[in-house]
């Protein structure tokens, strides 16, 4: 078995040798210098010896120089193995010595066995020593050259190190820098910041935290968390003490990262109480190992204060009566919805947020959008809207609203307060019902005069023609007649209208129709000694308003007139276009500057006394005698005026006369109506229709009307008879055209039945009276055409054609 020496200063290169020839069949024997493996060769006589070439004390080739000295060693073989002298230089210096071979570090395990088993197998011979003149001073250079370069080596890592040592000492001067700037921007902090290690020693307190515990500057005694004990008490917001252990650094010491802690901080030496945020963390190292605990607090006693009024006034807010809504004006989404609005509409709260408001609020579009252009205009709005609740109940509020904007003046959300006045508007329009029949009354002297003056000419007119059918003047008297008729026609329906009026509806008015219209009733029912005029522009401005209350404003207004002028006089109704300019809106209460129509009524009677012009809109307030008025008209007029957003003006001279204004917001749109020919009279095709009147007058007159137009007509004097006659003809009858009035069984009652035998059936109700009540009910029929009586053969050919047209029933056979 061979032997092999392997000589390194460094344990871990031998063992690296050691692991890679002990596959091999050799005797490994290791020395850690050139002195131990000269030992170790005297004893062992190696066949090979792996040395290291720079080792302290003995390099590489004082080693194999001395070992060649001695003839036994003279044919051993010697391998440097090394990461250094591998310069030509050097091969040859350690050729010169006898190194049989070099291995360059680092090299494979393969090449390294390779190289020992081949310096094995050689024959044994000395190695080939090239004489050197003088190896001493060679070996001496080569070591000084090599030495020189490790002193460049060594000069430029110190040269690195100080550059190093620089570097290190900027970076520190600049932490310093940043810790000094950290330090100064956490002493003008706003929010109190202490710093304590993890015993609970307060560290470092900024001028914040001092300021809101009310110290100047850090004393003795803010020292650790404990000190503070005799001078603060913490409570919760509910009044309960907090131990000491509870305290914010103690839970923060264990672990808790504090944040938004709200507590009552009490001071007892300087006894005050204030309201603390306190929030805080422990600070880790880079191991993430705690090193200290921060604390952060804010004195926050002013803003609970404001949001505890805040509070307050929400829930204030929130328990009004009235309904109170906030919107985003531009996605109209609810943001705000109270309990008054919960309890006015039966939407929640939960169930409104986020909603737009139209989804909830309106079933008619324009109610929704007709305050919007005020509210760009002006800013504000106040007037009353139609709404429906969540169970569909049909309501009238009284509507304040004002626009929000942005800093940047751009619309941003809409305050609604809403008041419930339903049934206020329905006493009202009892009210005003009653007052319009009591004005009825007043009138009906003037109505009945009017009406006989319309029955005489139709009386005479009739007598002549019996006695002269076809004389010259035959023709006259009918004509004579149809106009006694239409005359008597109008003034009933005037009446009746204005009786029933349906207060609510609001459309556009021209004020020329109102003058003429009330012009028309007061030259009829007033005394003849009153002389009646009405004046107006050529483009009168428009109203938005409902006709009928309008109609009973003035009505009031020229009663009143009336009354002033006992001896007759002169009684003008005009309107104007009036731009109102703030100087005389601050005169007027409740005027507004702006666009107005205003309707004017003046008379020439005895005046109001001035100590009574401020009582006469005051309700129940009358001068008249007892029996003769009720008080309530002026007052009446205010409200209808002011529901409307207008107001009313008042100018009197005892002896001379009264003038009162009427000022509504004028509406810039055209309402003139245009003017149609009227359409040619049409005549049917043979339809067959079942006519039902208990008037015999009327149904010959009608039953001829309609044979004259190409109509085959069957009578029937009451319900039953009408049943009778249906049952036989159902088949072939077209239409019915029934009274609502009649003995036995009343029109509704009739089409209900007449329904049950032919559901498809078309009916027309005519009536002399009101149909409102019944409207409901006849609409849930199927009904939708309706004669008003009297009625000309225009409109009942008319109505009777655009029911025909709309059912299938088969032509009766001739």
């Amino acid at each position: 078995m061979k032997t092999v020496v392997i000589v390194d200063d460094r344990e871990d290169n031998r063992a690296l040798l050691m692991a890679t020839l002990e596959h091999r069949d050799y005797r490994l024997v290791e020395a850690s210098s050139g002195e131990e493996a000269l030992k170790l060769i005297g004893k062992e006589e190696p066949d090979l010896i792996i040395a290291d070439v720079l080792m302290p004390r003995m390099d590489g080739y004082e080693f194999v120089q001395q070992l060649r000295q001695d003839p036994r060693n003279a044919q051993t073989k010697v391998i440097f193995y090394t990461a250094s002298y591998i310069e030509e230089e050097s091969r040859r210096l350690a050729k010169a010595c006898g190194v049989n071979h070099i291995i360059v570090k680092p090299t494979d395990p393969d090449t390294v066995l390779e190289i020992v088993d081949e310096a094995l197998g050689e024959k044994s011979k000395s190695a080939a020593i090239v004489p050197t003149p003088d190896f001493e001073r060679e070996h001496l250079h080569l070591v000084t050259d090599k030495l020189s370069e490790k002193v460049e080596e060594l000069e430029t890592l110190t040269h690195q190190l100080e550059q190093e040592i620089v570097e290190r000492k900027s970076a520190e001067d600049a932490l310093r820098a940043s810790e000094a700037h950290l330090q100064t921007v956490v002493e003008n902090l706003d929010e109190g910041v202490i710093v304590s290690d993890l015993k609970g020693g307060l560290v470092q307190w900024n001028r914040a935290a001092l300021t809101i515990h009310g110290y100047t500057k850090l004393e003795e005694g803010l020292r650790s968390q404990s000190d503070l004990v005799d001078t603060f008490e913490l409570s919760t917001l509910g009044g309960t003490r907090v131990p000491l252990e509870e305290w914010p650094l103690f839970r923060i010491l264990r672990g808790e990262n504090l944040r938004d802690l709200e507590l009552r901080v009490r001071n007892i030496r300087a006894d005050w109480e204030r309201i603390f945020n306190y929030g805080g963390t422990l600070v880790h190292d880079g191991s993430n190992e705690p090193v200290l605990a921060i604390v952060t607090v804010s004195d926050i006693t002013q803003r609970k204060r404001v949001e505890e009024r805040l509070r307050e006034q929400a829930d204030i807010i929130n328990h009004a009566r009235d309904a109170i809504i906030i919107r985003h004006f531009q996605d109209d989404r609810i943001t705000f919805w109270n309990k008054g609005a919960e309890h006015l509409y039966g939407w929640t709260a939960n169930e409104a947020l986020g909603k737009p408001s139209w989804e909830l609020l309106y079933a008619d579009a324009n109610e929704r959008d007709a305050p919007l252009k005020v509210l760009l205009s002006t800013g504000e709005f106040h007037g009353e809207l139609k709404q429906v609740t969540k169970g569909a109940r049909d309501i009238v509020v009284d509507c304040r609203a004002t626009l929000i904007r942005d800093p940047a003046g751009e619309p941003r959300s809409l305050l609604l307060i809403n008041t419930d006045i339903t049934e206020q508007k329905k006493l009202e329009m009892q009210l005003l019902r009653a007052q319009r029949l009591e004005s009825i009354g007043t009138l009906a002297g003037g109505v009945a005069h009017d009406l006989n003056n319309v029955l005489g000419p139709i009386l005479m007119g009739a007598e002549s023609l019996r006695c002269n059918r076809t004389g010259e003047h035959a023709a006259a008297m009918i004509s004579l007649i149809e106009e006694s008729a239409r005359r008597g026609s109008s003034i009933v329906k005037q009446v009746l209208t204005f009786a029933r009026g349906v207060e609510g509806e609001r459309v556009l008015i021209n004020p020329r129709h109102l003058i003429d219209e009330m012009v028309e009733i007061a030259k009829r029912t007033f005394p003849k000694t009153i002389e009646v005029t009405g004046k107006y522009p050529e483009h009168p401005w428009a109203i938005s308003g409902d006709p009928t209350q309008l109609h009973q404003v003035l009505l009031n207004l020229s009663m009143n007139a009336r009354d002033a002028m006992g001896n007759g006089g002169s009684l003008i109704l005009a309107a104007e276009n009036v731009e109102v300019d703030d100087n005389f809106a601050a005169m007027m209460p409740g005027a507004k500057a702006g666009s107005y129509a205003t309707l004017r009524v003046s008379d020439t009677g005895v005046g109001i006394p001035r100590a009574l012009v401020e009582k006469i809109f005051e309700p129940f307030f009358t001068t008249k005698d007892p029996g003769k008025g009720t008080g309530l008209g002026l007052s009446t007029s205010l409200g209808i005026v002011k529901s409307h957003a207008g107001f009313i003006s008042v100018s009197s001279e005892q002896g001379r006369g009264t003038t009162f204004t009427v000022f509504l917001p004028a509406v810039q749109a055209d309402v003139a109506p245009c003017r149609k020919e009227a359409p040619p009279v049409t005549k049917g095709n043979g339809e067959l229709v079942l006519l039902v009147d208990d008037e015999m007058n009327v149904r010959h007159v009608t039953k001829m009307t309609l044979e004259t137009h190409n109509y085959c007509v069957l009578e029937a004097n009451d319900g039953p008879e009408a049943l009778a006659i249906f049952a036989q003809h159902k088949d072939s009858i077209s239409v019915v055209l029934t009274d609502l009035i009649m003995p036995y069984i009343d029109g509704v009652a009739l089409i209900r039945a007449l329904k049950r035998i032919k559901p498809d059936m078309i009916f027309i109700a005519s009536s002399g009276q009101d149909t409102e009540p019944r409207l409901v009910e006849l609409q849930g029929l199927g009904v939708v055409n309706f004669l008003c009586k009297p009625y000309d053969t225009r409109k009942l050919l008319t109505v009777l054609e655009s029911a025909v047209s709309k059912q299938l029933a088969p032509l009766p056979k001739k």
